[in-house]
């Protein structure tokens, strides 16, 4: 018997790529199949593919029919973005990211390596039928035909974690990742193309010489040339170099995907792909951006300074106060900014005492008190100063699932715990300074008696 119902995709039907942070609707309807039973409830069960192979997500989950609709003709509507966000990966250590030839770019799909856990999967639905037996009156699971899939075997259908805000979304429940947003590649938006970040073009960032780091970009349903990544920087001998192509084979047309590129900015890296420059001579100014045909996508902006061990006499260098955090960003990926302005460390002690039964009056040093518990806090308050649109990025800082110290000395990535806090953009020119601090907690230290 067939299991008469249909599939409706109210929030795929025009992007293959959806988000975990906005419902993920997948709806089933009645098929009007003539002699078959009618479908009182519906069983589904969710899949995620891990190098080719369909791994289910999850418990089975069973939907009754939709209140708005009748018992003859019925729909039933599962959301199913939370089982999938429990599959997207949030942050990893060692950071692959940080790591690859810059003139390669990574994938970061869930059918590409041998893990389940990627920025972005691949997953599919099965759906069998629940009816009412007209012999025996007892609910059935017809099991005698294939589960219903959706998408098609020959169709994908992939989730990310990105956050959006509702400002960037129509206001239908169903509304998801939006095709006109320029970092979401679509057909006519060329110039709008941009990175996984909220970072300003407005704001110029540093960044130290072999410091790690890597940019993002999603291609959901592009069709066109090429997408690239090039640069605008000074070489060694001072002169310009415009549309400096550093990764000839970015995201390509027709394949959704989420990819990186790794910019560290060393000679083995990006400074590798760079016509003339080097990190011993070249100028402190650099943009990246992302680059088809003739068209320029939005820039990024940085200006590199020196590390604690490297000598360009273009560059400044970086102050011993200055603080590294890297965080994983709406978008979750990561990205990083480096605090300039004057850095606090406070030390926070506190204790558990008990009263001790009986005190020793034969010696001057002995006390009923006795500590049973004693941890001390270190916190670090980092400052610098930024405009309206940078501080409104910045603030991505405060709810990231993932922020990262980075210890300069070690070469190392250090977990914290960000303290909550508030910002006071100005409500007028957003692109004048005003000061942004943001606190976290670096070490605990705990001793128990």
């Amino acid at each position: 018997m067939s299991h008469n119902i249909q599939t409706v995709d109210p929030t795929g039907t025009s992007d293959n790529i959806q988000t975990t942070s906005r419902p993920i609707f997948i709806r089933f309807e009645h098929a009007a199949d003539v002699g078959e039973p009618v479908a009182a409830a519906v069983q589904a069960e969710v899949s995620v593919e891990v190098d080719g192979i369909w791994k289910k997500v999850g418990g089975t989950l069973v939907a009754n029919k939709e209140w708005d609709s009748n018992s003859l003709e019925p729909s039933f509507e599962f959301d199913i973005s939370a089982m999938l966000a429990s599959r997207i990966e949030d942050a990893t250590f060692p950071i692959e990211d940080f790591s690859t030839s810059t003139s390669v770019s990574s994938s970061h799909s869930n059918t590409i390596a041998q893990t389940e856990w990627k920025r972005m999967i691949r997953y599919k639905v099965e759906v069998r039928a629940l009816y009412v037996d007209s012999d025996t009156g007892i609910l059935t699971l017809n099991e005698s035909d294939n589960a219903l899939a959706h998408p098609a075997p020959s169709d994908y259908r992939y989730a990310i974690g990105a956050f959006l805000p509702d400002s960037v979304v129509t206001s239908d429940k169903y509304s998801n990742l939006n095709v006109g947003e320029g970092w979401n590649l679509s057909a006519g938006h060329a110039s709008e193309f941009q990175f996984l970040t909220n970072c300003p073009p407005s704001l110029r960032r540093r960044i130290f010489v072999a410091q790690p780091m890597a940019l993002y970009g999603l291609n959901n349903d592009w069709s066109g040339p090429t997408v690239t990544v090039a640069a605008n920087h000074s070489n060694d001998a001072g002169s310009p170099v415009v549309n400096d192509e550093v990764n000839a084979s970015f995201l390509s047309s027709g394949v959704d995907d989420l990819k990186s590129i790794n910019i560290t900015p060393t000679d083995p890296y990006l400074f590798g792909t760079l016509s003339g420059s080097t990190v011993a001579a070249c100028g402190k100014d650099f943009s990246l951006f992302m680059r088809t045909g003739a068209i320029n996508g939005v820039s990024l902006n940085f200006e590199l300074i020196n590390s604690e061990t490297t000598s360009n006499p273009n560059l400044s260098k970086i102050k011993p106060d200055d603080t590294v955090i890297y965080f994983i960003n709406d978008f979750g990926v990561w990205d990083y900014y480096i605090f300039d302005g004057f850095l606090d460390i406070i030390h926070t002690h506190e204790k558990s005492t008990f009263k001790k039964g009986v005190k020793d009056y034969t010696s001057r040093q002995s006390s009923r008190t006795g500590v049973s518990r004693g941890t001390t806090t270190e916190t670090y308050t980092c400052r610098t100063l930024v405009n309206k649109e940078a501080s409104m990025w910045l603030s991505e800082i405060f709810r990231s699932r993932t922020v990262c110290y980075y210890d300069r000395l070690k070469s190392t990535f250090v977990p914290v715990t960000v303290v909550d806090g508030e910002t006071h953009p100005s409500s007028s020119n957003k692109l004048s300074l005003e000061p942004f601090s943001m606190s976290f907690i670096k070490d605990t230290y705990t001793i128990k008696g």
